[in-house]
Parts: C-alpha cells; sequence; structure tokens
C-alpha cells in the first residue's frame, strides 16, 4: 500500500513481515530507524516488531541511498523513477523481515552471517531486490558448504534447495546439489546402524541412504546424482540397496507409476558388479532385473575377458567399471567372486582413451605392474574355508591324500587354483621389503608353511595385524619366528593353529629393550610384545599348557580383545591378568569358576562382550553351604555385568539360572544374546527379554523352554532383529510362530523344534520373513518335495540351506532349490531317498558359488554319490558324506520296526590347490 505523494526527496520504506498482515498486529508496534545510522541497527530488537519503517532519501548524494541504488535492481526502479510508487512518500514493501534487514546491512557493507536454516531466505531475496553481489555471495557459501570435507548438510535443507533452484532457475543450488549428493552418498555420519556385534562388526551404513528424509529426494535430483560424474559408492550393491528403499516408499508417487519408471532409475545400477546371491534375491520383487543380472555374473565367471573385449568394442566399458572417484575411501566387492584383476584395472582405466589405445592396454598380459600402481594399499585377505575338523572334536579312522595337477579348463575360469589374481597375490607377498601392507589374513590356507611365513616377516616394519587362523600346516616354531621379526604386531589371530610355548616365549620375551622402541610405560613387562598386544585370539590352540597361558596372561596389559575359548586356561591365569582395558572376552568350553570371572570383569569395566558357555565349572562351589554359595556367587557377578559392563554382546551357559526381570534392567543395551545349554533364565524372563531389551538384533536360544508368548513379545519390540537362531528347545510353540513378521530378519534357524510345520507354514513363513539368506531347517516330518519350490520361490537369494529328517523333501530329487543360486552352504540329510549318484557333480556345475557340501547316503536313491574331479568341482572346497548302520531295538524284535539307522561314520574330501584329502570319521559333522 502507499500514501499520497508529497513534495522533496524523503520516502519512508515500510517493510512489513508477511505473518504480521496474517496476523493483523495492531499498528502501534512498528519499530522506526534511521538510515544513518545502519551500523547500530539492533537485528533481534527489530525482528520483536510486525513491521520497520525506514526513513530514506532519493537524492544519491545520499551514501545509503547510492548504496541502494548501485546494488539493487529493485530499488533503483524504486527510488529512480521507473516504479509506479517511485513518487510515493510512502512505500510499503512485504517481505520476510529478518531476510530483507540482512539485504540491507549487506548492501551498506556488514558481514553477512550465512547458514543452513537462513541460506534460501537469503537467496530469495537477493534475486527479488536484484543484488547481484549477495548472489555471488550465496553460490560462493554454498558451494563451500557443498564441497567442504566432512560437511554433512541435514537432508532436508538439501532437498529444498534443490526445488528452490528449479523454481527460480537459479542453476548453481541444483547442480552444486547433485554434485554434493553424488559425493556423499556413502559418506560415514551420525546416521549410521550401530554395529550388530562387537566382534564382528556390520558394514556401516551411508549418511544418504540411511536419512529418514531419503525417500523423499525427488526423482529427477535422484536421477542426476547417480548420473553425476562423481558419485562414490562403496560397492553397487549399496546403489541398488539404496534405489529399491526408495522405490518401496515411492509406489504410488506419479513419478513411478509405470514400471518403465521404475526400471529406469534401476537400469542405472552396474548389474556386473552385484554380488550372485544379492542378484538372486531381487527374482523375489524383480524378477527381470534379477534374471539379467544373474545371467550376466555367470556368464562373466565362464569368460569375463572375452565379454569385457565386446563391450570394449562397443563402447560400452562403463557396464563394468567399479565407480572409483577421488573421494572413494573404500571399494567393498564383498560375495562378487566373478571380478577379476581385469576389472581393478579397468577401475583405473582412463575413460577418455580412444579406442586403439584401449586395446592395447586391455591385451596385456602382466598384470603385477597393475598393482604397483596402488602403493598405499594397507590391507590384504586370502581367506578361505577352515577345515570342518578344527570346529569338532573326532575320531580319525583314516585318511588319504590324491595329489593332481591343475586342470587346464575349469567351468568357471576364475576359480582356476592357478589365476593371474592369485599368483598376483603370492607374487607380492614375496616382495614385501618395501610394501605398506599393515593387516593380512590368511585364515584357512592349508597351503601356508613356516616357509611362508619367513617370507611374511619380511614386512616386519609395517606389519601390525596377523590372521592365521585355521593354517594347520604352521607348526609353533614357525609361529614364534615370525613374531620375533614382526615387533609392531599389535593383533594376533591365531585361532586353532600350533601355537604354544615357544610363541609365549618370544611373545614374553624383553625384545623391544634391544631395539629402537620407545618406551610409554614403566612397567617390568613393557618391552615385551605381550605387553603391547590389543588382541589375541588363541581359542582352540591345544599346544598351549596351563602353564604357558598363565605367563602369557601375566604379561598382557593392553589387550582390548581376548579370546581363550576351548582352551586349558584356569583360574589362576585369569587372575593373573592385570589389564584393565578388555573390551571384549571369550571364556567358553573352559575350566574357569564364576570367582576368576567375577573378578576380571570388576577390573575391567569396558566390556562390552562377553562370552562363557560350556563352562560347567561356573556351577561349582568351594564351600558346604551350597545355597547361601549359589546366591551370593550369581547375584555378586551380575552385579557386576550389570552395573559396571555396558554389556552389547553376550552368551550365557552354565552358571547363569537365576536372572530375573529387575535384573535384565541394566541390560537394555544388548544387540546380540545366546542363551545355551545350561542357563535356565525362566519362561518369564525370557518373554519379557525382547521388551527389556529393544536394540536386540541376535537372538540364539538353545535346549531352552519357549511358547508364543516370546514370539509375540518378539513381535512387538524387536523391530530390527536379523539373526534368529532355536535349537532343541521345548515347549507349546505352535504356527502363530511363522505368522510374525520380520522383515530385516536375514538369518533363521529352526532346529529341532517346529515338528508340527507344514508347507502352508513354510509358505507362510517365507513370507512374513522376506529378507532371509540364511536358513537351516530340521525335525520337520510333514514337508515334501512341494516344500523346494516354496523354499526357492520365497528366498531365491539363500547363500546356506541346512535341511534335515525334513519328511520327504528329496524323495523326489532335488530340482527347485538349484534356484538358489547363490547357495555356499548346502546340507541335506535324511529328507528322502531320491537324490541321484551324480548329485555332487549338478550341485557344484548349477550352484558356482557353493563351497559346502553335506550328505547321506540314505538319501542317495542309487545307493552311492560319485566324487567330482578337480576340474569337475569347480567352487566346491568340502564334501561330508554320513553314513549309518542298521541297529536291532531291544525293545522289538518281531517286525520290521525292530531295526533303525544309527550314524556309524562320517567320510569327508577336502580340496585345496594342491591335493585332495579323504577322511573317515567315526563322528557326524
Amino acid at each position: 500500500m502507499a500514501s499520497a505523494t508529497t513534495d522533496g526527496d524523503d520516502v519512508v520504506l515500510e517493510l512489513i513481515d508477511p505473518s504480521a498482515v496474517q496476523n493483523e498486529l495492531r499498528p502501534e508496534k512498528v519499530t522506526s530507524i534511521s538510515t544513518s545510522g545502519v551500523e547500530s541497527w539492533n537485528l533481534g530488537l527489530l525482528l520483536q516488531s510486525p513491521s520497520v519503517k525506514v526513513r530514506a532519501n532519493r537524492n544519491r548524494q545520499v551514501v545509503f541511498t547510492d548504496q541502494l541504488v548501485e546494488q539493487s535492481a529493485y530499488f533503483r526502479g524504486l527510488l529512480c523513477g521507473s516504479f509506479s510508487e517511485s513518487s510515493l512518500a510512502h512505500v510499503s514493501i512485504q517481505w520476510n523481515l529478518e531476510a530483507l534487514v540482512h539485504v540491507l546491512q549487506f548492501i551498506h557493507g556488514f558481514q553477512l552471517h550465512i547458514t543452513s536454516n537462513n541460506f534460501l531466505l537469503i537467496l530469495e531475496a537477493a534475486l527479488y531486490f536484484g543484488v547481484e553481489r549477495l548472489l555471488l555471495e550465496c553460490e560462493s557459501w554454498f558451494q563451500r558448504m557443498t564441497l567442504a570435507e566432512g560437511q554433512q548438510i541435514p537432508m532436508d535443507t538439501v532437498i529444498e534447495a534443490w526445488n528452490f533452484g528449479l523454481e527460480q532457475g537459479v542453476g548453481f543450488v541444483p547442480e552444486l546439489c547433485k554434485g554434493y549428493l553424488a559425493r556423499n552418498f556413502v559418506a560415514a555420519s551420525r546416521c549410521i546402524d550401530k554395529p550388530c556385534c562387537y566382534a564382528n562388526k556390520l558394514q556401516k551404513k551411508a549418511w544418504v541412504t540411511s536419512s529418514s528424509s531419503f525417500p523423499d529426494i525427488p526423482y529427477d535430483l535422484l536421477h542426476s546424482c547417480i548420473e553425476h560424474p562423481l558419485l562414490t559408492l562403496d560397492s553397487e550393491r549399496h546403489l541398488c540397496e539404496a534405489l529399491l528403499i526408495w522405490l518401496s516408499n515411492n509406489r504410488r508417487s506419479s513419478q513411478c507409476s509405470s514400471d518403465d519408471s521404475k526400471f529406469d532409475i534401476l537400469r542405472k545400477v552396474r548389474i556386473a558388479l552385484l554380488p550372485l546371491e544379492f542378484a538372486a534375491g531381487l527374482r523375489r520383487d524383480f524378477s527381470q532385473l534379477g534374471e539379467e543380472a544373474i545371467c550376466t555374473i555367470l556368464d562373466l565367471m565362464k569368460d569375463s575377458f572375452s565379454i569385457i573385449l565386446a563391450a570394449l568394442v562397443g563402447d560400452k566399458l562403463d557396464n563394468f567399471r567399479i565407480r572409483l572417484t577421488e573421494y572413494s575411501e573404500k571399494i567393498s566387492l564383498a560375495g562378487c567372486i566373478h571380478i577379476t584383476a581385469l576389472f581393478l584395472f579397468l577401475m583405473v582405466l582412463p575413460s577418455d582413451l580412444d579406442m586403439t589405445a584401449k586395446k592395447r592396454m586391455l591385451k596385456i598380459e602382466d598384470l603385477y605392474c597393475l598393482l604397483q600402481k596402488f602403493p598405499m594399499i594397507t590391507e590384504v585377505d586370502m581367506t578361505v574355508d577352515t577345515s570342518p575338523f578344527l570346529l569338532a572334536k573326532v575320531s580319525v579312522i583314516s585318511t588319504s591324500i590324491d595329489k593332481y595337477r591343475v586342470a587346464s579348463t575349469t567351468p568357471y575360469a576364475i576359480l582356476e587354483e592357478n589365476s593371474l589374481l592369485l599368483d598376483v597375490a603370492k607374487a607380492s607377498l614375496e616382495n614385501l621389503a618395501m610394501s605398506n601392507i599393515s593387516k593380512l589374513t590368511l585364515e584357512g590356507r592349508n597351503d601356508i608353511n613356516d616357509l611362508d611365513l619367513m617370507k611374511i616377516s619380511a614386512l616386519c616394519g609395517s606389519l601390525s595385524y596377523l590372521s592365521i587362523k585355521g593354517c594347520t600346516m604352521v607348526t609353533d616354531m614357525g609361529i614364534s619366528k615370525l613374531i620375533s621379526k614382526c615387533i609392531h604386531i599389535k593383533s594376533l589371530i591365531l585361532s586353532y593353529t600350533s601355537f604354544g610355548k615357544s610363541s609365549v616365549g618370544v611373545l614374553c620375551s624383553d625384545l623391544l629393550s634391544t631395539s629402537n622402541f620407545t618406551e610409554d610405560s614403566n612397567h617390568k613387562y613393557s618391552c615385551t610384545m605381550a605387553f603391547r598386544l590389543q588382541q589375541l585370539h588363541i581359542d582352540g590352540c591345544k599346544g598351549i599348557d596351563q602353564n604357558s597361558i598363565s605367563q602369557l596372561m601375566c604379561h598382557t596389559y593392553m589387550l582390548k580383545i581376548l579370546m581363550l575359548r576351548e582352551t586349558t586356561v584356569t583360574d589362576d591365569a585369569l587372575y593373573d591378568f592385570l589389564g584393565s582395558f578388555l573390551e571384549s572376552l571369550d571364556v567358553s568350553e573352559t575350566m574357569v569358576s564364576m570367582q576368576a570371572l567375577t573378578s576380571i570383569v570388576r577390573r575391567n569395566p569396558g566390556i562390552r562382550c562377553l562370552k562363557a558357555t560350556g563352562c560347567t565349572k561356573l556351577n561349582q562351589h568351594d564351600t558346604s553351604d551350597l545355597a547361601s554359595a549359589v546366591i551370593a556367587n550369581y547375584k555378586g557377578y551380575l552385579f557386576e555385568l550389570t552395573q559396571h559392563c555396558i554389556l552389547e554382546e553376550v552368551a550365557f551357559g552354565w552358571g547363569f539360572s537365576i536372572l530375573s526381570v529387575e535384573e535384565l534392567v541394566p541390560l537394555s543395551r544388548l544387540r546380540c544374546i545366546t542363551i545355551g545349554l545350561g542357563a535356565s533364565p525362566g519362561h518369564h524372563v525370557l518373554c519379557m527379554l525382547p521388551k527389556m531389551c529393544p536394540l536386540l538384533e541376535s537372538v540364539i536360544l538353545i535346549f531352552q523352554v519357549i511358547s508364543d508368548s516370546i514370539f509375540r513379545s518378539i513381535q512387538e519390540s524387536l523391530k530390527n532383529l536379523k539373526v534368529l537362531r532355536l535349537c532343541c528347545c521345548l515347549g507349546d510353540l505352535t504356527s502363530f510362530a511363522c505368522k510374525i513378521s520380520m522383515p530385516q530378519l536375514r538369518v533363521l534357524r529352526l532346529e529341532w523344534v517346529t515338528p508340527w510345520m507344514t508347507n502352508n507354514d513354510l509358505a507362510v513363513l517365507t513370507k512374513n520373513c522376506p529378507n532371509v539368506v540364511e536358513f537351516s531347517l530340521s525335525g520337520c516330518k510333514l514337508l515334501d518335495s512341494a516344500s523346494q519350490e516354496i523354499i526357492s520361490n520365497g528366498w531365491p537369494g539363500l547363500t546356506f540351506i541346512h535341511l534335515e529328517e525334513c519328511g520327504k523333501i528329496t524323495l523326489d530329487g532335488v530340482s527347485f532349490l538349484f534356484n538358489c543360486i547363490a547357495i555356499e552352504d548346502f546340507l541335506l540329510r535324511h529328507n528322502g531317498k531320491g537324490i541321484e549318484r551324480n548329485f555332487i557333480y549338478q550341485a557344484a556345475s548349477k550352484l558356482p558359488l557353493l563351497r559346502k557340501l553335506a550328505l547321506d547316503l540314505c538319501d542317495a536313491c542309487e545307493g552311492g554319490f560319485d566324487s567330482p574331479s578337480h576340474a569337475e568341482r569347480c567352487f566346491l572346497s568340502t564334501v561330508t558324506i554320513s553314513r549309518c548302520k542298521s541297529q536291532k531295538c531291544a525293545f522289538d524284535s518281531q517286525t520290521m520296526e525292530a531295526f533303525r539307522s544309527v550314524h556309524k561314520e562320517t567320510i569327508v574330501i577336502e580340496w585345496d590347490c594342491k591335493e585332495a584329502r579323504t577322511t573317515v570319521v567315526k563322528e557326524r559333522i
């Protein structure tokens, strides 16, 4: 609104906040200010008023007016005669009061403080009032914000800025928004999920995709982000998962109303870089995309070179190029066994090379020079499956070894033991003198011996983490020599090796006193390697006696992770341990007492993970007053646990029998719990467990009493449950358990707990737990061959299937289960006599990821199974075949039922790069 004209150059600019007009605030609250004292304007005071009157002058000789006219197109037109209101003495301007005052102050030369909260307000004001210099300031600020390392702009702000930029035609805003979103797709932040397991931390989620606002991202912004050259991912799987999350939340959106729209954005995923098990899982809801991905991956496994060469000719290499940008911090290829060294080569191949140069570089035979391009590699992992004998106590009946030559061709070229990538890896291990490798993992490699350990000792200047778990061919002497060379090691993973007295002697000797190692402690053992160890895994090491363990415990002080499972550790050894930094402790299957365990917990309040299953001595007491001793010890121990330790992962067995609901209260931060044999917390406590510990992601119950009430509590409270295992549990569990919705569940093992399960129950289970990738089922006599189709259709991405004593599932052979093409671990026992003689070869050829296979001769329709040759086994590393015998029942000698099948022995076939080893043992493994 404007008043009548007057003579003179004076003009009153009334700045009115639109909210004041809507609220009809009284005019007496108007504040008047002078242009002669801009520096004295009190912004806080001004914003308390619904409107502000500014007295100005049209004469450009007045400094304030000159600056307005010079820097603002709006005020130039208003004060210099271009507008209809130019001749008025009173002009009202309705605009956000805070933004407009900021504009006036900026024009007058004041420093402007732009934040993510006022950025769009100021930008919009700069556009409306035509202040070019302020537009440049806004662009500069937003550019700094979006490019700043570690800077996290709220996703809501990014989305709002994108929409504003498109609506107002401000080009730099959407450009910077999509660039920021692309670079930060995998940036770690405060919004990531906390790991489920303390010892084995899960991969962190990206801030962008874990943000609650991610589904609100406009289609055009998401599409532009994916096509951005700086899209930074840690894996192609992550991108696909993020798009599926977005699509699931925008199914009814107009921009995704058709299948073409959905596939348009999903086709931006480079399916050749997806893990096979993930591609198989896509078939459940996106059958076309899943089938296309599976075919592509299988073709690459057979002949990746020819396929990539064809893509090179067709200029489609981007479909196979791993996304690597200057912002990449980690690239994960987990589960992508089809990705060879050739893919790594493409990752660093310049995209702007001409066709001739690309072809010349792609015919290179020796890629060792390629790995030299990565001098900053710090971690090498060459893990293979560990022998099944390591985790089982067996009695060997016989052993035979068959050495073989490596076949010139195999069904899947990537699986050749003498592949180029493996040769390069081995060659690099032999030339480690100048290496930066600090973390080396050789888990399960039976082809590693003492001589190889001596070669590894060339890493003495950099190696700080070494894992040789399950390397059964190395000796205690070889381990001790390696340790004596690599004095900077802080983490030793020596589980199930020959680690023993010699190695303990080296760890406890004053090696550091003769080196240039800088002492940072006056402790008498500070010059020993044991003193500085932070992680020590010696679980399953039978070569270390009680005295050696005690000696080792006396010297260790800075340990954070200590694994003593299945060792001869005694109470004295635990009392000798003087460290106070423990975060994870495993004493399962040992003879430690409750008193000793309480003592070590008391001195280590930082323990987050505690495992003590199978410790039968925890139930024993030294006093004749047994009842009072039980109560005192249990109460005292639980007090230490709940009052002084913020536990996130626990495994209980013997000795944990009187847990009450009240004692669960301080355990509310638990994420993983295992309640095993010997523990009897009571049915009421188990029912309350999900409610008292709502963060639980893994629940394992063994030999417990369960019911539908527990499942009902799980459904109500555990929204993020990922692992559920029930083994040999009793109770009144019914088919209601199959109707519980657990959308986040990844691992489901129901072993001897659901004898009533039918095909209908199984179908309901697959619908309510759609994302399961590991499934184990035992003792379900009512299932038949139709169960195979239910499993394969419901869970096409399964990597682990164990079916035992499940009715007649395999009576008509095995067919539909082969549709779960990503199976890595496959067990079929006592499910029907219909499995063909050549089944092992069929399984290996149809399931390219299959590594472990377990069968029973009782299911062989032709009396036995043929063993595949080395070339036919593909990726298969272990086959176990159980054999039964007929045993007469003492209570019935007149009928056929008088004889029943009982276990006789197990045949185990293991392949490595040198030989096939066949072992017969008494036990069933």
